[in-house]
Formats: C-alpha cells, sequence, structure tokens
C-alpha cells in the first residue's frame, strides 16, 4: 500500500516517468504510468515533430524518449526515470533514490511542472534562433530564455568514423566551443574515433541516416591501439529515423569507435560521420531556472481536465503546458471561456494560453471534437428509424 500512496503522490506533481532500454515503444502504458514514450495510432502530429527537431526517436505511430537530453526531459515533465546497471543514468541530472535489484530509480534534479509561465513572445523567439543556419532547437529554446550559452557546445566538428580501426588519435579538442559558431581548434576530418576534451554528456548528430541501420559504439578509457577489448559497448537500432546518438558520460580522456551497417543488407558502412555535442549543465540550469520561475500549482487532475493555479508578474505572460495541443481542449481563466482561435501552440506542440498580470485560476477541459454533433445525427437516425 506503500507504494500505491507513493505513486499517487508522484502523479500530484504531474510528473511524468520513463524508462532506460525499453523493449518497446508503448513499455510506459502497459507499466501503467504517464511516459515521455508512446505507441499508438492516434500520436499527436505536433509532439511527434517536436521530438524529432529535438532529436528523439520518432515517427508517425510513436515517439520515444531515445536520444532524450537533460532539457528534453525537463520540458516533457520527466520526474523520474527507472535506469537498468549498464544503462546512461543521466547523472548528476537525475538522482538515485531508490532500488531493486539492478535497477535504480532516479529522481530529476531540475522537474518541470505540467504548467508553467514563460514571457509572451517566448515562442517567436525560439523561431527566430531557430532560423539562423546550423542552430539546435535545444540552443534556440536557451536562447529564447535568455540564456546566451548553448547548451549543447559543439566538442568535435564531421568526426568520420570508420569500418577500419583508428590509426591515430584525433588532432586537438578544446574545453569549450560554441553550438553555432564552432571554434578554432575543434577536431574535424577523417578521425575514425573521438577522445573527450572534458567530464561531460555527449551525444552525436549525425550528417545523413537514410542508409544507416544500427550503430554499434565501442567505448575505451583511453585512445585505444587495436588490441585491448573496449571497456563496454553500446548499440543503437533504426538509426535511419535521425535522432541524435547519445554517447552518455564520459570522462576527459575516455575514447569512443562507431561501426554502422547497412539499411537491408546488414554490411558496415565505410564511414559514418557528423557532430559531437557536449551537454552543458551550468547553461541547463540557467533554463530551468526560467522555466520554473513562475510555476503553476495544480488544484486538479483528472483523464479529461485539469485545473491550475497560477501567479504570474508578467504584464504579457504565456502559460505552457507539456500537454500535447488538441482542437478538443477548451480552456477558461477565471471562469471566463477563452475563445478557441486564441488558444496558442507552445513549441509547436503543447496547449499554451496567454494570460495577465496577477493570480489566476485556468482550467483545462478535453472534449473530442465533433462528439455531440455526431451524438446529435445518431439520435435522428435513430428517431428517423423508428417513424
Amino acid at each position: 500500500m506503500a507504494g500505491v500512496e507513493e505513486k499517487r503522490s508522484f502523479y500530484s506533481q504531474n510528473l511524468r516517468m520513463e524508462a532506460q532500454g525499453r523493449t518497446t515503444k508503448n513499455d510506459g502504458m502497459r507499466s501503467d504510468y504517464a511516459s515521455a514514450s508512446q505507441f499508438s495510432s492516434l500520436t499527436n502530429a505536433g509532439v511527434s515533430v517536436f521530438y524529432g527537431d529535438m532529436g528523439m526517436l520518432g515517427n508517425k505511430v510513436f515517439y520515444c524518449a531515445q536520444g532524450a537530453t537533460p532539457l528534453s526531459l525537463f520540458l516533457l515533465s520527466v520526474g523520474q526515470l527507472a535506469v537498468k546497471d549498464g544503462e546512461e543514468a543521466y547523472a548528476p541530472y537525475f538522482e538515485e533514490i531508490a532500488r531493486n535489484g539492478d535497477y535504480a530509480l532516479r529522481a530529476a534534479r531540475y522537474a518541470l511542472p505540467l504548467a508553467y509561465c514563460v514571457d509572451g513572445g517566448y515562442n517567436e523567439a525560439v523561431a527566430a534562433y531557430a532560423a539562423a543556419d546550423g542552430v539546435l532547437l535545444q540552443n534556440a529554446i536557451a536562447a529564447a530564455a535568455g540564456v546566451l550559452r548553448p547548451v549543447m557546445t559543439l566538442a568535435a566538428r564531421e568526426v568520420s568514423f570508420s569500418a577500419e580501426f583508428p590509426a591515430e588519435a584525433p588532432a586537438e579538442f578544446p574545453a569549450e566551443g560554441s553550438a553555432e559558431v564552432p571554434s578554432e581548434g575543434i577536431s574535424e576530418g577523417e578521425n575514425a574515433c573521438f577522445v573527450a576534451p572534458a567530464d561531460g554528456l555527449y551525444y552525436m548528430v549525425c550528417d545523413t541516416t537514410k542508409n544507416a541501420d544500427q550503430a554499434t559504439a565501442r567505448f575505451y578509457d583511453a585512445m585505444p591501439t587495436g588490441e585491448e577489448e573496449p571497456a563496454y559497448k553500446r548499440t543503437y537500432p533504426k538509426l535511419y529515423q535521425n535522432y541524435y546518438l547519445p554517447f552518455g558520460t564520459l570522462r576527459e580522456g575516455e575514447a569512443v569507435t562507431l561501426t554502422v551497417t547497412e539499411r537491408g543488407t546488414g554490411k558496415e558502412l565505410p564511414r559514418f560521420s557528423g557532430n559531437i555535442y557536449r551537454f552543458d549543465g551550468e547553461a541547463f540550469a540557467d533554463v530551468a531556472a526560467y522555466f520554473c520561475g513562475e510555476a503553476a500549482e495544480t488544484l486538479e487532475f483528472t483523464p479529461d481536465g485539469a485545473v491550475f493555479s497560477v501567479t504570474t508578474e508578467r504584464t504579457d505572460a504565456l502559460l505552457a503546458t507539456s500537454i500535447p495541443y488538441d482542437a478538443g481542449f477548451r480552456i477558461s481563466v477565471d471562469g471566463t471561456e477563452v475563445k478557441p482561435e486564441e488558444i496558442e501552440r507552445h513549441m509547436d506542440a503543447f496547449l499554451g494560453v496567454r494570460i495577465p498580470k496577477g493570480t489566476h485560476i485556468v482550467s483545462f477541459k478535453y472534449r473530442t471534437p465533433g462528439l455531440f454533433t455526431g451524438a446529435a445525427v445518431s439520435a435522428g437516425s435513430g428517431f428517423l428509424a423508428l417513424i
């Protein structure tokens, strides 16, 4: 019973839970918890696009947290992560709070509630930053929040991994770089091996994955010579769906090699290239502070709606959520229903509504579009059948 009460308490915070190393995309629903992954013919198109733009795995029938960064999980209000030993634990962004055998339950260091306030022009600012050539959406999200230091810092440009074992180490890596304008000294070219320039969480953003199927990354404590076995391996399936490859937490000097098989043939591709980024924890903390600055309190949460209490000091605020946008939602602010055309798409994927300065009660209620019209037509048809 204690576990049930803990679960209810967790739900009351309106935070999602995610599992690493899932075997199917709907593990979350089978396990009876609200998950950031979903497999369904009813997946939300806007959310699917958001996942893809954020470097996560997804298509028309599912989206999955594979490839997620701590910022991605934060924006999806993921509060807890179930991790099996050997899988990426996102330390120090998720801290272990419980354990059962070789599984650990980890709580987010920064957890974004279901609803929160941002500046009224926030989404326009994201679009403006994202329009710049080569700027990752995650860095645009940070910049629009007033954090000009990128959360995804370029560590190595155009690393070209080879099926052959690397003969030499990369040229030189800086401790820091810019995701928009790479710094001088950033390694690029035919390196075939990546060596972490500093401790951190690393991701590879691939150039093209259309013909790629599965990747195998091998991790070494130092630049390998070709004789030693890797310390551990990780595989990444379905690369053709073009998500960020999470190399995970690496120590300074730790090395990574990568081999990729061709889709349809299973043969190793001779080369596979892309940029490698390091996740910046300090920038992320600043972004989290912006989003959590005016978080809403959940007063009620049901299968078809939610009620929030929120206070904002902004004269023009957007109450944003991580609830997928759907035309069936009706929103009222202090009892007054908002016109459907005034309901906004936060980040082109989630529900949002403008609110004025002050304290407000905001209610979200979902009604299936066309439900009452369909019911009326059915009732009328039934009546005619009786005549």
